[in-house]
């Protein structure tokens, strides 16, 4: 969450990195090499997809307990080389969290944050097609078509099927410091307090016992007598 960088190094595939002492936290994985392939979709979105670029990116954030857990395996359930991620624009891998209950709900939480940029990438890749199409045929309504594209890529505000869900999973967790986590994170990018107080009055036991609890409460704190 501070955004320190722990390692940047080479790495061979498949041999074991060991990063000493980390605290209890969600930490981000990031694993990236030189395109093997470069397909005409990445050449012809550069301009408009900037994230596009001559590397392959993988990312995976992950939940550390090492009390429960201290060997993190990342990895697809079968062997691929490069060509076969790059060619089929994988983008997700698994994390083995046998023995970790936090990390195990820590992967649903996350499942539930990706289905909406699912959502969000699918309707996106409507409005880019209809932007293209419009460059091909010269549309007259061309640059309200890019705005109209660049506005869904731009937007990160969650939608009602996210907000619904995630509000689920915290009181269905209610006794969790992932659930802690998540609620701190989600209000740290939309701070909408009276969407979140039942989730954040419903935490309980080791909810309450995790570093994000006291920071949350600051800010439901503030927001209440804000208020008032």
């Amino acid at each position: 969450m501070d955004g320190a960088e722990l390692l940047d190094t080479l790495m061979p595939v498949g041999k074991p990195i060991e990063i000493k002492d980390l605290n209890e936290d969600m930490y981000l994985a990031v694993f990236y090499w030189p395109r093997t392939y470069i397909p005409h979709s990445v050449m012809r979105s550069k301009f408009f997809n900037r994230e596009e670029g001559d590397n392959y990116q993988l990312t995976k954030p992950f939940y550390v307990d090492a009390e429960n857990l201290r060997d993190y395996q990342f990895g697809f359930i079968e062997k691929l080389n490069p060509e076969d991620i790059e060619l089929n624009q994988i983008r997700d891998f698994n994390l083995k969290t046998d023995n970790c209950e936090e990390c195990a709900l820590s992967e649903v939480y996350w499942q539930n944050y990706n289905a909406f940029f699912q959502r969000k990438d699918s309707l996106s890749k409507k409005f880019n097609t209809d932007y293209y199409n419009a460059i091909q045929q010269n549309d007259k309504n061309l640059r309200q078509k890019f705005l109209k594209a660049d506005s869904i890529k731009q937007k990160v505000w969650i939608d009602q099927v996210y907000l619904k869900d995630l509000n689920q999973l915290i009181k269905d967790n209610a006794d969790k410091k992932v659930s802690t986590f998540f609620l701190f994170y989600q209000l740290y990018l939309f701070r909408d307090f009276p969407k979140f107080r039942s989730s954040y009055e419903s935490l309980k036991g080791d909810a309450l016992k995790s570093r994000y609890y006291p920071m949350l409460k600051k800010q439901f704190d503030r927001a209440e007598n804000t208020k008032t």
